[in-house]
């Protein structure tokens, strides 16, 4: 029988895509990613499913799910594009270093004076929320990760914990037998420390803003809208630092630092310092 023309191998540029389309949480916010038309993300998904002969996302629902057949392809596509981008830039002595948004301002500054002063050159800084981060720095895109999460990482190189604190215009008033309103940032590590407060506290919010950027959140913040949570270290002087008595206590934030493997030892303690030294 001739077999010529059965699929046996799933091209790089359909497995990208599926690991953007994962971490971007939409076929649209992919496509603009990987300045493509939506309409071509959706062919290279119906070619995966036509190779693989079974769905890897689950028919009929509006967010993004996979199948248990498509889990194991994820874990397998991530794999396979970080080994082609590995294999790619991998005589580069450029580092990729991710930094949360957070601290995308002055802390970076510091990051990049420290890294200098260090003799690290040629580090491509990407800034974009922890999650992201995460998922890029454990997909093989990132060789060093600066993130903030709610609980303490086992497998950090280096953490640490700071104090959070509400804050609001300076202007700000809120009247306590209305819900308190919230300034979220969804997926955030601040927004689960907010979530997880609400809830020991048995206090009734509302949310009044939503954004995953933090100009958007500092202009509400500065408009009056209600009140976000952030770490104290991170809170610009216009703001106020409110301490009103309805505001439910609030544990610690944990940043850590994650270096790959993949980096020289030397070069991974010295860029962990840099890092660790800059951001604390």
């Amino acid at each position: 029988m001739h077999r010529r023309h059965e699929p046996t191998n799933v091209p790089i540029e359909i497995l990208r895509s599926l690991v953007v389309i994962l971490d971007r949480g939409s076929f649209t916010n992919a496509a603009r990613e990987l300045a493509l038309t939506q309409s071509a993300i959706s062919a290279q998904m119906k070619r995966l499913k036509s190779i693989l002969s079974d769905d890897v996302f689950e028919p009929g629902k509006l967010n993004i799910t996979l199948t248990k057949r498509g889990e194991w392809v994820a874990s397998f596509a991530r794999r396979i594009v970080a080994m082609n981008d590995q294999l790619i830039g991998g005589f580069s002595a450029e580092s990729r270093v991710g930094i949360s948004m957070l601290y995308s301002g002055s802390v970076l500054r510091k990051i990049v004076s420290s890294c200098r002063e260090a003799g690290l050159d040629g580090i491509r800084y990407h800034c974009d929320t922890s999650t992201n981060l995460l998922k890029r720095f454990e997909a093989g895109h990132l060789d060093a990760v600066l993130i903030l999460s709610s609980s303490p990482r086992p497998d950090a190189r280096a953490g640490w914990s700071e104090p959070m604190v509400w804050t609001s215009s300076k202007s700000f008033e809120h009247d306590p037998s209305k819900p308190l309103p919230w300034l979220s940032w969804p997926g955030s590590a601040e927004d689960e420390i907010a979530q997880h407060a609400f809830r020991l506290a048995n206090t009734r919010y509302e949310t009044v803003f939503v954004a995953a950027d933090l100009t958007s959140h500092m202009q509400a913040v500065s408009s009056g809208l209600g009140y976000r949570l952030m770490p104290l270290r991170a809170a610009p002087a216009d703001v106020k630092i409110a301490d009103a008595p309805y505001l439910p206590s609030v544990s610690h934030i944990h940043f850590s630092v994650m270096v790959g493997e993949e980096l020289a030892q030397e070069k991974a303690e010295t860029l962990t310092r840099c890092l660790q030294d800059a951001a604390r």
